[in-house]
């Protein structure tokens, strides 16, 4: 029986609507793009920077049982709420966040230690991590739109990005990699975002930022860059009353099911809900 997914569905910009419909076909067992009379209006874009953690691969497990070793070493509460808070965040910032219910003082030697020991235990489990862990959708989506002629980048806050992608099997990859290893300031600064234009040649205009946080869409903003949200990215209320803007998300990595809400979706559906570099003034940065 023939399956169809839609992919992408509506992408919706100031004054332009572009449609693509993506058909996954099982029979076949390949992706196949068919794109309707509109196909020349992706020309809008000519790169697609995307976050990691949420976006490409998900991680959050890693990250929740190494900051939570150095938490109960510090004697701090510390649960996945708090956890989501560091969503694109820094490592050092990250501690600052745990910190926030610490009564004690630690001095800045102390606290690039305890970043350190997240760090190493953080890798430790990353370890465990193999090309398996790529969602099968992530990767089709990605090769689809290398076959369209788009420069694919990454921008990350972390340190640990190229590692990851190694383990995933996409060491080399993608046309750029902007990490926490070239940048001096963590979302949502744009930065990160705008060396990854840099990388790829391109004006922030012609790049699609694809996130799933908060501080990455208010990245993207800042920066310039229209922006797909999944996630929290797309439930975070920071698009206005009148974008007319949906989320899909999936239950788990790698299942075609849409539905309005959910946890991460793959990167395939994150194209489901752009939100447009028009929605206002940045926030101050943190």
């Amino acid at each position: 029986m023939l399956r169809r997914d839609r992919f992408f569905r509506n992408l919706r910009f100031p004054k332009r609507r572009v449609r693509m419909l993506w058909t996954l076909t099982a029979k076949t067992g390949i992706m196949k793009a068919k794109q309707n009379e509109e196909r020349n209006n992706m020309g809008k874009y000519t790169g697609v920077i995307f976050d990691l953690d949420g976006v490409i691969c998900f991680t959050d497990k890693y990250h929740y049982q190494a900051w939570k070793a150095v938490a109960d070493k510090l004697g701090i509460y510390f649960d996945e709420t708090i956890n989501n808070r560091l969503r694109g965040v820094s490592r050092m910032d990250s501690l600052e966040i745990i910190l926030e219910r610490y009564d004690g003082k630690l001095t800045a030697q102390e606290k690039e230690a305890l970043a350190e020991e997240k760090n190493a235990l953080y890798r430790r489990l990353l370890a465990n991590m193999s090309p398996a862990d790529l969602s099968a959708e992530v990767k089709e989506t990605l090769d689809a739109l290398r076959g369209m002629g788009l420069k694919l980048a990454i921008g990350s806050s972390s340190k640990n990005t190229k590692f990851i992608l190694s383990r995933l099997g996409l060491g080399d990859y993608f046309d750029a990699i902007s990490d926490g290893t070239n940048i001096t300031r963590s979302k949502p600064d744009p930065q990160v975002f705008l060396m990854a234009a840099d990388f790829i040649g391109m004006k922030p205009e012609k790049c699609l930022v694809v996130e799933d946080a908060k501080a990455g869409i208010q990245a993207a903003v800042a920066g310039g860059f229209d922006s797909a949200g999944l996630g929290e990215a797309a439930a975070c209320g920071m698009f206005g009353s009148s974008s007319g803007r949906r989320t899909f998300g999936t239950s788990s990595p790698g299942s075609s099911e849409l539905h309005n809400t959910g946890s991460l979706t793959p990167a395939a559906a994150a194209f489901d809900a752009p939100v447009s570099s028009d929605m206002g003034d940045a926030p101050d940065l943190v």
